[in-house]
């Protein structure tokens, strides 16, 4: 069985919190309700807040929706989409199935989403 969003997110923190230079450092969140895009905003917005109180800018936090909920995905690209300097991202398997799922052992590589593209009419 494949590890839950979690389990990943922990692998990650304990692989490499620290390990680069100025040491890298994980805050890991959790939601009451992964269908309340309302609460995913929310909570983004809080991470954006503690950055800002750690005095991190903005540019040096990236917003990943890899694996999230649609709702997810809509409160995290809401949340991103206040400010130019917020960035969000997805990770995108080097080899997928035929349903569009990365295999296993896949690489993968971060895909920057521009959320502030000027509206054509």
């Amino acid at each position: 069985m494949k590890p839950s969003s979690r389990e990943n997110a922990m692998t990650l923190q304990e692989r490499y919190q620290g390990t680069h230079a100025g040491g890298m450092k994980f805050h890991i969140r959790e939601l009451q309700d992964a269908d309340d895009p309302k609460e995913t905003y929310y909570l983004v917005r809080s991470v954006y807040e503690e950055a800002q109180a750690l005095r991190l800018s903005e540019k040096n936090v990236v917003a990943d929706y890899t694996g999230g909920t649609k709702s997810m995905t809509a409160g995290m690209v809401l949340a991103c989409s206040i400010s130019e300097d917020r960035d969000a991202q997805y990770m995108k398997a080097s080899t997928v199935t035929a349903a569009g799922i990365a295999e296993d052992g896949a690489t993968a590589m971060p895909i920057l989403i521009d959320l502030h593209f000027e509206s054509r009419s």
